[in-house]
């Protein structure tokens, strides 16, 4: 390995590898379609239990258009869903509290898009829903939230604290001044907290120090 012993450059490298799995196209296909899902239509962070069992019906490769189809058709049909938008609202209702809860305004003219697809094109919920998660600025506006979750979800497996959880969203909001992205400092306390240290020995090798200043 190019560090060889230098403890600072292994450091930087294992956070880096770390915080690489959340941009990697296989989870933005996935996890964070679960994510944005929930965001767009309910205005909800899924909770960890929900959001694994949710997250593992999502296969990666050939398998993923197929399974992402699936999991929406699901979506659009679970209890909470309906309660949010039931079948007796029309195409035009059904798309404006959509884009009203997915905070996307005035969209004026993907809104018309939408409902004349769904009530003239024969698009369904589902397909209305997936065609909004993937809109820019959408996608933009929840993708640092998202990105914090994963910490809780991935490393310490548990539901998140609200206090800490926007500690970390205003790190990534706001930056750091050797940081320019906001996300090595955040990965680094998480990989190096004692609770996440705990999942594997009693003994913890590693500190925050080890993310410098």
């Amino acid at each position: 390995m190019h560090c060889g012993a230098d403890v600072n450059c292994l450091n930087a490298e294992r956070v880096g590898v770390s915080a690489a799995f959340f941009v990697e196209e296989e989870f933005q296909q996935t996890g964070f379609v679960v994510y944005r899902m929930n965001m767009a239509a309910l205005g909800l962070i899924p909770d960890y239990f929900h959001f694994t069992i949710d997250r593992n019906r999502l296969i990666g490769g050939a398998e993923l258009q197929q399974t992402t189809a699936a999991y929406a058709n699901d979506f659009v049909q679970s209890g909470i869903f309906l309660q949010f938008y039931p079948t007796s609202l029309s195409a035009t209702d059904f798309v404006n509290h959509l884009f009203d809860t997915a905070q996307l305004f005035p969209y004026t003219s993907e809104r018309q898009q939408e409902i004349q697809a769904l009530s003239i094109a024969g698009k369904t919920r589902a397909q209305v829903l997936l065609d909004v998660i993937e809109l820019p600025e959408f996608r933009a506006q929840v993708y640092n939230p998202a990105f914090v979750l994963m910490q809780y979800y991935g490393y310490l497996r548990r539901d998140l604290d609200p206090g800490g959880f926007q500690f970390w969203l205003d790190i990534l909001n706001n930056k750091l001044p050797n940081d320019d992205s906001g996300y090595r400092a955040m990965v680094c306390a998480f990989v190096t907290s004692a609770e996440y240290q705990d999942r594997f020995s009693s003994v913890h090798p590693h500190s925050n120090a080890d993310c410098g200043p």
